[in-house]
This record gives C-alpha cells, sequence and structure tokens, in this order.
C-alpha cells in the first residue's frame, strides 16, 4: 500500500520522498510546505544518517503512560491482601520515577539532536556563504583579467605602431641613396671613376650624385651613393634594372675568373628591412611569384592580377603564409 502525506494527503514516492516521525510514525513529505522545516535543516536530515526527526506534536507532547488500569468484564475482581497494595504503590512510583526518567532522556536527545541540526544548518549556511564570496571575487578577477588583456593589447599595438614609425623614419633617411654591390674593395681602385664608369655604362649623368664612398654592411663592403633627389634616384635604380653590368665593366679585373661577376645596384635598406625582405623571400618563395621592395617598402603578390600584399614585419608574413590558396 502506498504511503501518503498526512499534510496534503499525496502520495510519498523516490520523487517526493517522505520523513516518519520516531515516536508516532507519521508520515510526511520531506518539503517547507509538509514538513515545516527549512531548506538547510532538510538538507541537514538528508546528509546526516544519525539524525531522527520528530513532529511538532510529539516534540511539545512529552511520552506518558496512563496509569489506570480497567480490567476486562468477565474477570472478577479480588480484593488485594494488604501486602498486596504495599507492592502495587512500589511499582506505581517505580514506574512513575522511569517515566520521568526516560523524559528526561528523550528531552536530552531531543535537545542534542536540534543542536546538531543547527549546528548543521549554520555550517551548511557559512558555506553557501562563502561560495557566494568566493563568486564575487572569481567574476572580480575575470573582469580585472579583461581588463588587463585589453589594455596589454592596447599597449601593444601602441608600442607597434611607434616602432613602425621609427623604422619608417630610419628609413626615409636613405630616401635618396643607392647601394652597389658586388666591387672588390681594391687600394688601388679609385671611387670616383668606379661612379663614372658606372654611371657612363647606364647612360646616366654622373653629376646626379652628390656623394659617393665606401660603407661596410655586415662582413662585405659596399658603394654607397647619394643621389640629389628622390626622382634622380629612382631613374637610377630604373636603369640598373633594364641594364645588367659587370665586374669587368666597371674596373679593371686582373682575375679574368671574376671580371663575369654580376653587379648590383639598388636602394639603400635599414638592416631590418633588409632581413625582413629576406625572410619574405625565403617563407613565401613556394606560393608568391613576386616579392620585391620599392621605396622601404615590401610587397608580394602571387599572380600579375592578383591582389598587392603589404608586409611591415614576421607576422604579417605569417599571416600572408597562412592565406588558403
Amino acid at each position: 500500500m502506498v504511503s501518503k502525506c498526512v499534510n496534503c494527503k499525496k502520495s510519498i514516492t523516490k520523487k517526493l520522498p517522505g520523513l516518519e516521525c520516531i515516536k508516532c510514525g507519521m508520515l510526511v513529505h520531506g518539503k517547507n510546505e509538509c514538513a515545516g522545516l527549512t531548506n538547510k535543516q532538510l538538507a541537514a536530515l538528508k546528509a546526516a544518517e544519525n539524525l531522527e526527526w520528530t513532529c511538532n506534536a510529539c516534540a511539545n507532547s512529552p511520552f506518558r503512560k496512563s496509569s489506570f488500569i480497567v480490567p476486562s468484564d468477565d474477570e472478577e475482581e479480588e480484593d488485594p491482601v494488604d501486602s498486596d497494595n504495599g507492592l502495587s504503590l512500589d511499582s506505581k512510583r517505580f514506574m512513575s520515577k522511569i517515566t520521568k526518567e526516560m523524559e528526561k532522556i528523550l528531552k536530552k536527545e531531543l535537545e542534542e539532536t536540534n543542536r546538531s541540526m543547527q549546528f548543521l544548518s549554520d555550517k551548511v549556511e557559512e558555506c553557501l556563504d562563502s561560495i557566494e564570496v568566493f563568486k564575487e571575487r572569481i567574476k572580480e578577477m575575470e573582469n580585472k583579467n579583461y581588463d588587463l588583456t585589453n589594455r596589454n593589447k592596447y599597449l601593444e599595438n601602441r608600442m607597434s605602431a611607434v616602432e613602425q614609425r621609427l623604422m619608417d623614419m630610419e628609413q626615409d633617411r636613405l630616401s635618396k641613396k643607392v647601394e652597389i654591390s658586388g666591387i672588390p674593395e681594391i687600394e688601388t681602385e679609385n671611387i670616383q671613376e668606379i661612379i663614372t664608369n658606372t654611371a657612363e655604362k647606364l647612360h646616366l649623368n654622373r653629376n646626379d650624385i652628390e656623394t659617393a664612398n665606401w660603407t661596410r654592411t655586415g662582413k662585405l663592403k659596399i658603394i654607397c651613393l647619394d643621389m640629389k633627389t628622390k626622382d634622380t634616384k629612382i631613374k637610377w635604380l630604373t636603369a640598373a634594372k633594364n641594364i645588367s653590368l659587370t665586374l669587368g665593366e666597371i674596373i679593371t679585373c686582373k682575375d679574368s675568373k671574376i671580371s663575369t661577376n654580376k653587379i648590383y645596384i639598388r636602394e639603400a635598406l635599414t638592416p631590418f628591412i633588409k632581413n625582413l625582405l629576406w625572410k619574405a623571400k625565403q617563407e613565401l618563395k613556394d606560393r608568391y611569384r613576386y616579392i620585391w621592395c620599392k621605396n622601404g617598402r615590401i610587397y608580394a603578390r602571387k599572380t600579375d592580377k592578383s591582389e598587392l600584399l603589404y608586409i611591415r614585419s614576421e607576422s604579417d608574413i605569417m599571416s600572408i603564409k597562412k592565406i588558403p590558396n
């Protein structure tokens, strides 16, 4: 037979479990409306196996047993003797004493149970309060981390912009300079004669050059030409692109093996741009047909009609490399 709650008269099931009074055996649902307990007290009863529940009626009414005995009708009452009267009084006193002791014990146990339930309830409340505090702190830390991440990203972007501006300024100082490489350093060689011969072979005016001097780039030594204008620099670079020069055409070579070595004329670049151009060619040469530098800017293009890509940093190279074919 299905047990029912004495309060709501609904069945007690697995989904709606019940509480049984340890004294009278009354059944109620284990929820606030039927049991008259708080959520914390219900949680404590469910969590602790040694806690027992007493209904309000039993808790407020101490257990008493009637001392008045009524015999059955078919039994004849006999007059007890004096000794029996004395024994009956002693038994009543003994039972009364036991009853009082039992009441004290039950009351004490009930008080201990209530204290235990209150203790567990307080602990549960402390845990719930701590959880709420931790949640607030975690949320606060997440917000701070989000702000710091955004601020760090902003500073990185600012720093990159400053670095890019400084590199552009450094490259602008070389805007009128041209480099000639591939000529060995010979003490008897006259740099002015080299410049004059180069200008003649390119069909250009020697007077376009303001200054010319040897300069070292790493282990190599090159001739650096400072042109009068940017347009003059572009004119020299265009001519050098159309006319290929060899070492034997510029200087007198005692060693015939090096006379056919090619002479390179290119715009002057900062060490950073030179290194970036080299890395771009190494990383993108298998997928991009054109990789070049013009006016201090590095570009890449897959085909003649494809999109022109501007490379400013190594991260740009990696991003371009990830672009699907």
